[in-house]
Protein backbone atom coordinates (compact mmCIF):
# COMPACT_ATOMS: atom_id res chain seq x y z
CA UNK A 1 0.00 0.00 0.00
CA UNK A 2 2.83 2.39 0.86
CA UNK A 3 4.51 1.64 -2.48
CA UNK A 4 1.29 2.19 -4.44
CA UNK A 5 0.44 5.44 -2.66
CA UNK A 6 3.93 6.85 -3.19
CA UNK A 7 4.00 5.74 -6.82
CA UNK A 8 0.67 7.44 -7.53
CA UNK A 9 1.69 10.60 -5.66
CA UNK A 10 4.99 10.93 -7.46
CA UNK A 11 3.46 10.28 -10.87
CA UNK A 12 0.70 12.83 -10.35
CA UNK A 13 3.21 15.28 -8.92
CA UNK A 14 5.35 15.11 -12.01
CA UNK A 15 2.44 15.25 -14.40
CA UNK A 16 0.94 18.37 -12.81
CA UNK A 17 3.78 20.61 -14.02
CA UNK A 18 6.24 20.60 -16.90
CA UNK A 19 9.99 20.31 -16.54
CA UNK A 20 12.36 17.61 -15.49
CA UNK A 21 12.73 18.51 -11.82
CA UNK A 22 10.27 21.32 -11.07
CA UNK A 23 7.44 19.20 -9.71
CA UNK A 24 9.69 16.78 -7.89
CA UNK A 25 8.83 18.28 -4.51
CA UNK A 26 5.24 19.08 -5.39
CA UNK A 27 2.61 19.11 -2.70
CA UNK A 28 1.14 15.65 -3.19
CA UNK A 29 4.36 13.57 -3.00
CA UNK A 30 5.66 15.44 0.04
CA UNK A 31 2.35 15.28 1.89
CA UNK A 32 1.65 11.62 1.15
CA UNK A 33 5.17 10.45 1.99
CA UNK A 34 5.13 12.35 5.28
CA UNK A 35 1.69 11.04 6.22
CA UNK A 36 2.72 7.43 5.52
CA UNK A 37 5.83 7.69 7.66
CA UNK A 38 4.10 9.47 10.57
CA UNK A 39 1.25 6.99 10.60
CA UNK A 40 3.13 3.72 10.07
CA UNK A 41 6.65 4.63 11.16
CA UNK A 42 9.97 5.52 9.55
CA UNK A 43 10.49 1.90 8.53
CA UNK A 44 8.28 2.61 5.51
CA UNK A 45 11.11 4.59 3.88
CA UNK A 46 12.14 1.63 1.69
CA UNK A 47 8.71 1.32 0.09
CA UNK A 48 8.43 5.07 -0.27
CA UNK A 49 11.78 5.22 -2.01
CA UNK A 50 10.81 2.38 -4.36
CA UNK A 51 7.49 4.06 -5.10
CA UNK A 52 9.22 7.36 -5.80
CA UNK A 53 11.74 5.69 -8.12
CA UNK A 54 9.03 3.78 -9.96
CA UNK A 55 6.89 6.88 -10.34
CA UNK A 56 9.85 8.87 -11.68
CA UNK A 57 10.72 6.13 -14.14
CA UNK A 58 7.12 5.97 -15.37
CA UNK A 59 7.31 9.60 -16.54
CA UNK A 60 10.59 8.92 -18.40
CA UNK A 61 12.98 10.80 -16.13
CA UNK A 62 16.70 10.23 -16.45
CA UNK A 63 18.47 8.07 -13.91
CA UNK A 64 19.59 11.26 -12.20
CA UNK A 65 15.94 12.28 -11.83
CA UNK A 66 15.03 8.87 -10.41
CA UNK A 67 17.76 9.05 -7.76
CA UNK A 68 16.90 12.62 -6.84
CA UNK A 69 13.18 11.80 -6.57
CA UNK A 70 13.84 8.87 -4.22
CA UNK A 71 16.22 10.85 -2.01
CA UNK A 72 14.04 13.97 -1.89
CA UNK A 73 10.85 12.05 -1.22
CA UNK A 74 12.29 10.02 1.66
CA UNK A 75 14.72 12.29 3.50
CA UNK A 76 12.47 15.05 4.85
CA UNK A 77 9.49 12.88 5.83
CA UNK A 78 11.79 10.34 7.52
CA UNK A 79 13.46 13.04 9.61
CA UNK A 80 10.09 14.58 10.53
CA UNK A 81 8.55 11.22 11.48
CA UNK A 82 11.48 10.29 13.71
CA UNK A 83 11.37 13.64 15.48
CA UNK A 84 7.61 13.56 16.08
CA UNK A 85 7.89 10.02 17.41
CA UNK A 86 10.46 11.14 19.97
CA UNK A 87 8.44 14.27 20.89
CA UNK A 88 5.34 12.36 22.14
CA UNK A 89 3.30 13.62 19.20
CA UNK A 90 -0.37 12.60 18.98
CA UNK A 91 -1.49 11.90 15.46
CA UNK A 92 -5.00 13.24 16.06
CA UNK A 93 -3.67 16.76 16.80
CA UNK A 94 -5.65 16.78 20.03
CA UNK A 95 -3.36 19.16 21.90
CA UNK A 96 -2.04 22.62 21.19
CA UNK A 97 1.48 21.37 21.72
CA UNK A 98 0.94 18.82 18.93
CA UNK A 99 -0.05 21.59 16.52
CA UNK A 100 2.88 23.81 17.55
CA UNK A 101 5.33 20.90 17.33
CA UNK A 102 4.11 19.92 13.88
CA UNK A 103 4.03 23.48 12.49
CA UNK A 104 7.56 24.22 13.71
CA UNK A 105 9.06 20.85 12.80
CA UNK A 106 7.77 20.67 9.21
CA UNK A 107 9.71 23.67 7.79
CA UNK A 108 12.88 22.50 9.51
CA UNK A 109 12.60 18.91 8.33
CA UNK A 110 11.77 20.02 4.79
CA UNK A 111 15.08 21.87 4.58
CA UNK A 112 16.71 18.51 4.01
CA UNK A 113 15.14 17.40 0.69
CA UNK A 114 15.99 20.48 -1.42
CA UNK A 115 19.42 20.77 0.18
CA UNK A 116 20.35 17.14 -0.55
CA UNK A 117 18.86 17.44 -4.01
CA UNK A 118 20.89 20.49 -4.89
CA UNK A 119 24.07 18.94 -3.52
CA UNK A 120 23.53 15.90 -5.73
CA UNK A 121 22.68 18.01 -8.76
CA UNK A 122 25.72 20.21 -8.25
CA UNK A 123 28.05 17.20 -8.09
CA UNK A 124 26.39 15.71 -11.17
CA UNK A 125 26.55 19.05 -13.00
CA UNK A 126 22.79 19.18 -13.51
CA UNK A 127 20.59 22.20 -14.02
CA UNK A 128 19.03 24.06 -12.17
CA UNK A 129 21.80 23.71 -9.58
CA UNK A 130 23.82 26.22 -11.61
CA UNK A 131 20.90 28.39 -12.78
CA UNK A 132 19.27 30.57 -10.12
CA UNK A 133 19.81 27.90 -7.48
CA UNK A 134 18.53 29.95 -4.54
CA UNK A 135 15.19 30.70 -6.21
CA UNK A 136 14.71 27.06 -7.19
CA UNK A 137 15.73 25.90 -3.73
CA UNK A 138 13.27 28.27 -2.03
CA UNK A 139 10.50 27.21 -4.40
CA UNK A 140 11.02 23.51 -3.72
CA UNK A 141 11.34 24.04 0.02
CA UNK A 142 8.09 26.01 0.21
CA UNK A 143 6.32 23.45 -1.95
CA UNK A 144 7.43 20.60 0.30
CA UNK A 145 6.54 22.54 3.46
CA UNK A 146 3.12 23.68 2.29
CA UNK A 147 2.28 20.28 0.81
CA UNK A 148 3.24 18.49 4.02
CA UNK A 149 1.30 20.85 6.28
CA UNK A 150 -1.79 20.68 4.05
CA UNK A 151 -1.99 17.00 3.13
CA UNK A 152 -0.27 15.13 5.96
CA UNK A 153 -2.72 16.07 8.80
CA UNK A 154 -5.68 15.02 6.66
CA UNK A 155 -4.23 11.56 6.04
CA UNK A 156 -2.69 11.05 9.48
CA UNK A 157 -5.86 11.91 11.42
CA UNK A 158 -8.20 9.89 9.18
CA UNK A 159 -9.78 6.73 10.58
CA UNK A 160 -12.93 4.65 10.31
CA UNK A 161 -14.55 6.77 12.97
CA UNK A 162 -14.12 9.78 10.67
CA UNK A 163 -16.68 8.35 8.26
CA UNK A 164 -18.99 7.60 11.16
CA UNK A 165 -18.77 11.25 12.19
CA UNK A 166 -19.67 12.36 8.67
CA UNK A 167 -22.72 10.09 8.68
CA UNK A 168 -23.80 11.46 12.05
CA UNK A 169 -23.86 15.00 10.64
CA UNK A 170 -24.99 14.52 7.06
CA UNK A 171 -26.62 17.94 6.70
CA UNK A 172 -23.48 19.78 7.81
CA UNK A 173 -21.25 17.62 5.61
CA UNK A 174 -23.41 17.97 2.50
CA UNK A 175 -23.85 21.72 2.99
CA UNK A 176 -20.10 22.31 3.36
CA UNK A 177 -19.35 20.09 0.36
CA UNK A 178 -21.92 21.93 -1.76
CA UNK A 179 -20.59 25.38 -0.84
CA UNK A 180 -17.00 24.27 -1.46
CA UNK A 181 -17.96 22.79 -4.84
CA UNK A 182 -19.58 26.09 -5.86
CA UNK A 183 -16.47 27.97 -4.72
CA UNK A 184 -14.15 25.72 -6.72
CA UNK A 185 -16.38 25.96 -9.80
CA UNK A 186 -16.36 29.78 -9.65
CA UNK A 187 -12.60 29.83 -9.27
CA UNK A 188 -11.89 27.45 -12.13
CA UNK A 189 -14.48 28.86 -14.53
CA UNK A 190 -12.85 32.28 -14.74
CA UNK A 191 -9.38 32.35 -13.13
CA UNK A 192 -8.25 35.81 -12.15
CA UNK A 193 -6.58 37.56 -9.26
CA UNK A 194 -9.66 39.74 -8.80
CA UNK A 195 -11.92 36.73 -8.38
CA UNK A 196 -9.43 35.17 -5.98
CA UNK A 197 -9.52 38.30 -3.82
CA UNK A 198 -13.20 37.85 -2.95
CA UNK A 199 -13.28 34.05 -3.02
CA UNK A 200 -10.44 33.75 -0.49
CA UNK A 201 -12.38 35.14 2.51
CA UNK A 202 -15.24 32.79 1.68
CA UNK A 203 -12.79 29.91 1.78
CA UNK A 204 -11.56 30.99 5.21
CA UNK A 205 -15.15 31.10 6.48
CA UNK A 206 -15.82 27.61 5.11
CA UNK A 207 -12.76 26.21 6.88
CA UNK A 208 -13.70 27.86 10.17
CA UNK A 209 -17.22 26.41 10.07
CA UNK A 210 -15.94 23.00 9.01
CA UNK A 211 -13.31 22.93 11.75
CA UNK A 212 -15.98 23.69 14.35
CA UNK A 213 -18.65 21.32 13.05
CA UNK A 214 -16.68 18.48 11.46
CA UNK A 215 -13.45 16.60 12.12
CA UNK A 216 -9.92 17.26 10.89
CA UNK A 217 -9.88 14.84 7.89
CA UNK A 218 -13.06 16.38 6.46
CA UNK A 219 -11.75 19.91 7.00
CA UNK A 220 -8.43 18.90 5.47
CA UNK A 221 -10.12 17.71 2.29
CA UNK A 222 -11.95 21.02 2.00
CA UNK A 223 -8.66 22.85 2.59
CA UNK A 224 -7.00 20.96 -0.26
CA UNK A 225 -9.91 21.72 -2.60
CA UNK A 226 -10.00 25.42 -1.69
CA UNK A 227 -6.21 25.66 -1.98
CA UNK A 228 -6.33 24.13 -5.46
CA UNK A 229 -9.08 26.55 -6.51
CA UNK A 230 -7.09 29.53 -5.26
CA UNK A 231 -3.95 28.28 -6.98
CA UNK A 232 -5.87 27.98 -10.25
CA UNK A 233 -7.30 31.48 -9.82
CA UNK A 234 -3.88 33.02 -9.33
CA UNK A 235 -2.25 31.15 -12.19
CA UNK A 236 0.03 29.19 -9.88
CA UNK A 237 -0.76 25.79 -11.41
CA UNK A 238 -0.14 26.99 -14.96
CA UNK A 239 2.94 29.10 -14.30
CA UNK A 240 4.61 27.28 -11.41
CA UNK A 241 7.61 28.99 -9.91
CA UNK A 242 7.86 31.36 -12.89
CA UNK A 243 5.35 33.58 -11.07
CA UNK A 244 6.89 34.15 -7.64
CA UNK A 245 4.12 36.51 -6.50
CA UNK A 246 1.40 33.98 -7.28
CA UNK A 247 3.37 31.27 -5.48
CA UNK A 248 3.81 33.40 -2.38
CA UNK A 249 0.11 34.29 -2.24
CA UNK A 250 -0.94 30.67 -2.63
CA UNK A 251 1.52 29.48 0.02
CA UNK A 252 0.45 32.16 2.50
CA UNK A 253 -3.25 31.47 1.93
CA UNK A 254 -2.88 27.72 2.30
CA UNK A 255 -0.85 28.09 5.48
CA UNK A 256 -3.58 30.32 6.91
CA UNK A 257 -6.26 27.72 6.10
CA UNK A 258 -4.21 24.88 7.55
CA UNK A 259 -3.33 26.86 10.66
CA UNK A 260 -6.99 27.69 11.28
CA UNK A 261 -8.06 24.06 10.90
CA UNK A 262 -5.34 22.68 13.17
CA UNK A 263 -5.75 25.37 15.84
CA UNK A 264 -9.53 25.03 16.07
CA UNK A 265 -9.18 21.26 16.17
CA UNK A 266 -6.72 21.42 19.08
CA UNK A 267 -8.73 24.01 21.01
CA UNK A 268 -12.00 22.09 20.67
CA UNK A 269 -10.34 18.83 21.68
CA UNK A 270 -8.75 20.43 24.72
CA UNK A 271 -12.10 21.94 25.65
CA UNK A 272 -13.73 18.52 25.44
CA UNK A 273 -10.90 17.04 27.53
CA UNK A 274 -11.34 19.77 30.14
CA UNK A 275 -15.09 19.09 30.29
CA UNK A 276 -14.36 15.38 30.71
CA UNK A 277 -11.96 16.09 33.57
CA UNK A 278 -14.57 18.36 35.15
CA UNK A 279 -17.21 15.64 34.91
CA UNK A 280 -14.81 13.11 36.41
CA UNK A 281 -13.98 15.47 39.27
CA UNK A 282 -17.68 16.10 39.86
CA UNK A 283 -18.34 12.36 39.83
CA UNK A 284 -15.55 11.79 42.35
CA UNK A 285 -16.97 14.54 44.54
CA UNK A 286 -20.44 13.04 44.40
CA UNK A 287 -19.06 9.60 45.23
CA UNK A 288 -17.24 10.98 48.25
CA UNK A 289 -20.38 12.84 49.28
CA UNK A 290 -22.43 9.65 49.12
CA UNK A 291 -19.82 7.79 51.12
CA UNK A 292 -19.87 10.55 53.73
CA UNK A 293 -23.65 10.40 53.83
CA UNK A 294 -23.52 6.63 54.26
CA UNK A 295 -21.06 6.92 57.14
CA UNK A 296 -23.29 9.51 58.77
CA UNK A 297 -26.32 7.25 58.34
CA UNK A 298 -24.45 4.39 59.97
CA UNK A 299 -23.40 6.63 62.85
CA UNK A 300 -26.97 7.80 63.37
CA UNK A 301 -28.20 4.21 63.20
CA UNK A 302 -25.76 3.12 65.90
CA UNK A 303 -26.72 6.09 68.05
CA UNK A 304 -30.41 5.33 67.64
CA UNK A 305 -29.87 1.66 68.45
CA UNK A 306 -27.48 2.13 71.36
CA UNK A 307 -28.87 5.32 72.93
CA UNK A 308 -32.40 6.15 71.87
CA UNK A 309 -33.39 2.52 71.42
CA UNK A 310 -32.20 1.58 74.89
CA UNK A 311 -33.94 4.56 76.46
CA UNK A 312 -37.21 3.77 74.74
CA UNK A 313 -36.94 0.15 75.85
CA UNK A 314 -36.44 1.29 79.43
CA UNK A 315 -39.43 3.65 79.17
CA UNK A 316 -41.53 0.80 77.73
CA UNK A 317 -40.59 -1.41 80.69
CA UNK A 318 -41.49 1.35 83.15
CA UNK A 319 -44.81 1.90 81.37
CA UNK A 320 -45.46 -1.84 81.60
CA UNK A 321 -44.72 -1.74 85.30
CA UNK A 322 -47.04 1.25 85.76
CA UNK A 323 -49.78 -0.65 83.94
CA UNK A 324 -49.41 -3.61 86.31
CA UNK A 325 -49.52 -1.33 89.37
CA UNK A 326 -52.54 0.55 88.02
CA UNK A 327 -54.48 -2.71 87.72
CA UNK A 328 -53.91 -3.37 91.41
CA UNK A 329 -54.15 0.05 93.04
CA UNK A 330 -55.76 2.44 90.53
CA UNK A 331 -58.18 0.64 88.18
CA UNK A 332 -59.32 3.94 86.68
CA UNK A 333 -55.84 4.44 85.21
CA UNK A 334 -55.56 0.98 83.73
CA UNK A 335 -56.70 1.97 80.23
CA UNK A 336 -54.42 5.04 80.13
CA UNK A 337 -51.37 3.15 81.34
CA UNK A 338 -52.09 0.33 78.88
CA UNK A 339 -52.21 2.81 75.99
CA UNK A 340 -48.98 4.40 77.23
CA UNK A 341 -47.30 1.00 77.40
CA UNK A 342 -48.39 0.13 73.83
CA UNK A 343 -47.17 3.50 72.54
CA UNK A 344 -43.78 3.01 74.16
CA UNK A 345 -43.41 -0.48 72.68
CA UNK A 346 -44.39 0.78 69.23
CA UNK A 347 -41.84 3.60 69.50
CA UNK A 348 -39.12 1.16 70.53
CA UNK A 349 -39.90 -1.20 67.63
CA UNK A 350 -40.03 1.69 65.15
CA UNK A 351 -36.70 2.98 66.41
CA UNK A 352 -35.12 -0.45 66.00
CA UNK A 353 -36.53 -0.75 62.48
CA UNK A 354 -35.20 2.67 61.54
CA UNK A 355 -31.78 1.96 63.02
CA UNK A 356 -31.59 -1.35 61.16
CA UNK A 357 -32.42 0.45 57.94
CA UNK A 358 -29.69 2.99 58.55
CA UNK A 359 -27.16 0.31 59.50
CA UNK A 360 -27.96 -2.05 56.64
CA UNK A 361 -24.88 -2.46 54.47
CA UNK A 362 -25.60 -5.60 52.47
CA UNK A 363 -24.57 -6.27 48.88
CA UNK A 364 -27.80 -6.24 46.89
CA UNK A 365 -26.24 -6.97 43.50
CA UNK A 366 -27.20 -10.65 43.22
CA UNK A 367 -30.98 -10.23 43.24
CA UNK A 368 -32.19 -6.65 43.27
CA UNK A 369 -35.81 -7.80 42.98
CA UNK A 370 -35.61 -9.83 46.20
CA UNK A 371 -33.79 -6.97 47.95
CA UNK A 372 -36.56 -4.51 47.05
CA UNK A 373 -39.29 -6.92 48.12
CA UNK A 374 -37.50 -7.46 51.44
CA UNK A 375 -37.18 -3.71 51.85
CA UNK A 376 -40.94 -3.32 51.50
CA UNK A 377 -41.65 -6.23 53.84
CA UNK A 378 -39.43 -4.87 56.63
CA UNK A 379 -41.68 -1.86 57.29
CA UNK A 380 -43.51 -2.71 60.54
CA UNK A 381 -47.28 -2.54 60.78
CA UNK A 382 -46.93 -0.04 63.60
CA UNK A 383 -45.67 2.50 61.07
CA UNK A 384 -49.26 2.94 59.93
CA UNK A 385 -48.34 2.49 56.27
CA UNK A 386 -48.83 -0.34 53.77
CA UNK A 387 -45.83 -0.90 51.50
CA UNK A 388 -46.24 -3.09 48.41
CA UNK A 389 -43.71 -4.14 45.79
CA UNK A 390 -44.20 -4.74 42.08
CA UNK A 391 -40.84 -5.99 40.86
CA UNK A 392 -40.22 -7.92 37.64
CA UNK A 393 -38.22 -11.11 37.90
CA UNK A 394 -35.04 -11.79 35.95
CA UNK A 395 -33.78 -8.21 35.72
CA UNK A 396 -30.00 -8.02 35.78
CA UNK A 397 -27.86 -4.95 36.43
CA UNK A 398 -24.17 -4.22 36.90
CA UNK A 399 -23.30 -4.35 40.63
CA UNK A 400 -22.94 -0.60 41.08
CA UNK A 401 -26.28 0.02 39.33
CA UNK A 402 -28.08 -2.53 41.51
CA UNK A 403 -26.70 -1.02 44.71
CA UNK A 404 -27.65 2.50 43.59
CA UNK A 405 -31.20 1.39 42.82
CA UNK A 406 -31.52 -0.17 46.26
CA UNK A 407 -30.19 2.92 48.01
CA UNK A 408 -32.51 5.19 46.04
CA UNK A 409 -35.50 3.04 46.96
CA UNK A 410 -34.36 2.93 50.58
CA UNK A 411 -33.97 6.72 50.77
CA UNK A 412 -37.32 7.35 49.07
CA UNK A 413 -39.07 4.92 51.41
CA UNK A 414 -37.49 6.52 54.47
CA UNK A 415 -38.63 9.95 53.25
CA UNK A 416 -42.15 8.62 52.81
CA UNK A 417 -42.14 7.10 56.30
CA UNK A 418 -40.89 10.30 57.92
CA UNK A 419 -42.60 13.05 55.94
CA UNK A 420 -45.40 11.93 53.65
CA UNK A 421 -48.13 10.91 56.15
CA UNK A 422 -49.11 8.39 53.49
CA UNK A 423 -51.13 5.24 54.01
CA UNK A 424 -49.76 3.39 50.99
CA UNK A 425 -46.34 3.26 49.29
CA UNK A 426 -45.58 1.22 46.20
CA UNK A 427 -42.11 0.16 45.03
CA UNK A 428 -41.95 -0.86 41.37
CA UNK A 429 -39.08 -1.99 39.15
CA UNK A 430 -40.04 -2.88 35.57
CA UNK A 431 -38.22 -3.34 32.26
CA UNK A 432 -38.53 -0.67 29.58
CA UNK A 433 -37.53 -0.29 25.95
CA UNK A 434 -33.95 -0.07 24.69
CA UNK A 435 -32.50 -2.22 27.49
CA UNK A 436 -33.69 0.21 30.17
CA UNK A 437 -35.44 -0.31 33.47
CA UNK A 438 -37.54 2.04 35.57
CA UNK A 439 -37.59 2.22 39.36
CA UNK A 440 -40.65 3.93 40.84
CA UNK A 441 -41.46 4.73 44.47
CA UNK A 442 -44.85 6.44 44.83
CA UNK A 443 -47.07 7.29 47.77
CA UNK A 444 -50.47 8.86 48.40
CA UNK A 445 -49.23 11.28 51.04
CA UNK A 446 -49.25 15.05 51.39
CA UNK A 447 -46.45 15.66 48.89
CA UNK A 448 -45.69 19.17 50.13
CA UNK A 449 -42.61 18.19 52.13
CA UNK A 450 -40.94 16.70 49.09
CA UNK A 451 -41.73 19.78 47.03
CA UNK A 452 -40.11 21.94 49.67
CA UNK A 453 -37.14 19.56 49.83
CA UNK A 454 -36.65 19.83 46.06
CA UNK A 455 -36.78 23.62 46.05
CA UNK A 456 -34.34 24.02 48.91
CA UNK A 457 -31.91 21.36 47.76
CA UNK A 458 -32.61 18.85 50.54
CA UNK A 459 -29.90 16.30 51.22
CA UNK A 460 -32.06 13.21 50.68
CA UNK A 461 -33.22 14.26 47.22
CA UNK A 462 -29.73 15.33 46.21
CA UNK A 463 -28.32 12.02 47.41
CA UNK A 464 -30.78 10.06 45.26
CA UNK A 465 -30.07 12.23 42.22
CA UNK A 466 -26.31 11.84 42.65
CA UNK A 467 -26.62 8.07 42.94
CA UNK A 468 -28.61 7.93 39.71
CA UNK A 469 -26.18 10.15 37.82
CA UNK A 470 -23.17 8.18 39.06
CA UNK A 471 -24.42 5.10 37.19
CA UNK A 472 -25.60 7.02 34.12
CA UNK A 473 -29.26 7.03 35.10
CA UNK A 474 -31.97 9.67 34.87
CA UNK A 475 -33.65 10.77 38.10
CA UNK A 476 -36.82 12.77 38.64
CA UNK A 477 -39.16 13.56 41.51
CA UNK A 478 -42.73 14.73 40.96
CA UNK A 479 -45.11 15.83 43.67
CA UNK A 480 -48.42 17.59 44.11
CA UNK A 481 -49.46 18.98 47.50
CA UNK A 482 -52.02 16.68 49.05
CA UNK A 483 -51.89 14.12 46.26
CA UNK A 484 -48.64 12.24 46.70
CA UNK A 485 -45.10 11.93 45.41
CA UNK A 486 -43.39 9.89 42.71
CA UNK A 487 -39.64 9.22 42.74
CA UNK A 488 -38.40 7.75 39.45
CA UNK A 489 -35.03 6.51 38.23
CA UNK A 490 -34.32 5.09 34.79
CA UNK A 491 -31.12 3.07 34.30
CA UNK A 492 -29.61 0.66 31.79
CA UNK A 493 -30.07 -3.07 32.25
CA UNK A 494 -27.58 -5.81 31.46
CA UNK A 495 -29.22 -7.70 28.57
CA UNK A 496 -26.35 -10.21 28.26
CA UNK A 497 -26.66 -11.24 31.91
CA UNK A 498 -30.45 -11.48 31.56
CA UNK A 499 -30.13 -13.81 28.59
CA UNK A 500 -27.70 -16.03 30.49
CA UNK A 501 -30.06 -16.15 33.46
CA UNK A 502 -33.00 -16.92 31.16
CA UNK A 503 -31.15 -19.87 29.61
CA UNK A 504 -30.13 -21.13 33.03
CA UNK A 505 -33.38 -20.75 34.98
CA UNK A 506 -36.01 -19.82 32.34
CA UNK A 507 -37.69 -17.20 34.55
CA UNK A 508 -40.86 -15.57 33.33
CA UNK A 509 -40.68 -11.79 33.40
CA UNK A 510 -43.71 -9.96 34.69
CA UNK A 511 -45.51 -7.53 32.48
CA UNK A 512 -46.71 -4.25 33.85
CA UNK A 513 -47.86 -0.86 32.77
CA UNK A 514 -45.44 0.77 35.23
CA UNK A 515 -43.67 2.54 32.37
CA UNK A 516 -46.37 5.21 32.62
CA UNK A 517 -47.24 5.19 36.35
CA UNK A 518 -49.99 7.22 37.95
CA UNK A 519 -50.09 8.83 41.36
CA UNK A 520 -51.63 6.66 44.02
CA UNK A 521 -53.51 9.78 45.03
CA UNK A 522 -54.85 10.09 41.41
CA UNK A 523 -52.93 13.27 40.78
CA UNK A 524 -52.34 14.22 37.14
CA UNK A 525 -48.89 13.66 35.71
CA UNK A 526 -46.39 16.48 35.96
CA UNK A 527 -43.88 16.84 33.12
Amino acid sequence: MTFAATYAAITLGYLQASGDFRAMLAWLPAGIATALMIRWGGSQWKWIALGAAAGSASVSLSWHGIVIAAVATVSGPWLLARYLESADFRRDFSRRRDVVTFVLAVPIAMLLPPTMTFMYMRVAGLDPAHHEPLRHWMHWWFNATVGTMTIAPTVVAASRSSFDGWRQRPIDALALLAITTVLVALAVSEPSAQRASWLSPVGVLIIVVSAVRMDLPFTGLLTIAIAGATAACLGYIAQGHENSMASARVWAYVLVLTGIALTIRALLTERDAAETRLREAETAYRRELLQAARREQQRLGREMHDALGQELTAIALMARSMEQRAKQSAPDWTAATHALSLACRRAARATRAMSHGLLADVDHTDDIGKALRDLAARVPAEAGMTVTSDVADGLQFPPEVANSLYRIAQEALNNALKHSSASHVRISLQPQEHAQAGLLIEDNGIGAVTVQDASTGGHGLSSMRYRAELVGGRFSCESLPGLGTRVMCQVARDPAAEQMAAHADSPQCMTSDAATPRYLGRAPSIT
